[in-house]
């Protein structure tokens, strides 16, 4: 700092961290210039632009035009101001949005790849399960017992303009133990796995059982719960939930896929 309270421009790079490039850049370009240059022309900058270059560094990070920026620089008023920042608040709100549905598929996924971790697999046992939220799709229509891929289909479909919402882990909803032990690849619903959705899987006690299965497979898991339930004197109540814990995203090869299903108990 000069003895003016003047800083060169090497100083005011170190201190907003604008390279030394960038703002003789901006100079040359009449975004942002100094408050004065020496006699050698050296530039020199007063402490009160750093909020100034900080801003339009901000902007220009955003990818607003240049030429708006200087153009904002040159005629800087409370109201071109207010346009140009109440654009800006929509186009980072929309980012953040769409970053905080990333972040959510991201944990959701996480969340269960470390569940099938902790997976026994073919094996039939009674645990807690803390609560799932779901967004439950609509009604399926099975022309024919078995035929999964047919309403699976139409359930993406339904969703096709909310492709984040594509992104995250499927799963089947059976209305009771006895439907799906009667038609384990015909679920009355499909549900996509989402942290904000609002038909959770409860938080409770169930009978939970793992395979690898590929969609519209079960591997005659039903069968082995029931039998579990029968022989150790079990009472289920409520729907059926079916979660691809392993899926497409997590395997190159759909033998590996792994289903859990689970069922509350009584």
């Amino acid at each position: 700092m000069n003895s003016d309270g003047l800083l060169s421009i090497s100083e005011f790079s170190r201190i907003t961290g604008v390279s030394r490039s960038a703002l003789i850049y901006y100079d040359d370009i009449g975004v942002f210039s100094p408050i004065k240059r020496g006699k050698n022309q050296y530039r020199y900058y007063a402490p009160q632009q750093i909020t100034t270059v900080k801003f339009i560094n901000v902007l220009n990070s955003l990818k607003v035009p240049l030429r708006v920026i200087s153009r904002l620089a040159a005629q800087r008023t409370p109201d071109s101001i207010t346009k140009v920042l109440t654009a800006e608040d929509l186009k980072a709100s929309g980012k953040i949005a769409e970053l905080e549905e990333y972040v959510g598929m991201f944990q959701t996924r996480l969340a269960l790849i470390k569940e099938a971790e902790n997976a026994t697999v073919d094996q039939v046992e009674i645990r807690e399960l803390e609560e799932l939220p779901l967004i439950m799709g609509p009604l399926n229509v099975f022309e024919r017992d078995g035929e999964y891929l047919q309403p699976f289909g139409e359930f993406c479909l339904h969703y096709q303009h909310e492709s984040n919402l594509l992104s995250y882990p499927v799963g089947g909803f059976f209305d009771s133990f006895e439907s799906f032990v009667d038609a384990p690849a015909s679920p009355s619903h499909f549900f996509f796995v989402h942290p904000r959705g609002a038909q959770p899987r409860p938080a409770g006690r169930y009978l939970v059982a793992h395979t690898h299965a590929y969609y519209g497979q079960a591997n005659n898991i039903e069968q082995r719960m029931f039998a579990f339930a029968r022989e150790n004197g079990l009472s289920t109540k409520g729907p059926v939930y079916n979660i691809f814990l392993l899926d497409e995203i997590t395997n190159s090869s759909y033998e590996n896929y792994l289903l859990q299903a689970s069922v509350a108990l009584e």
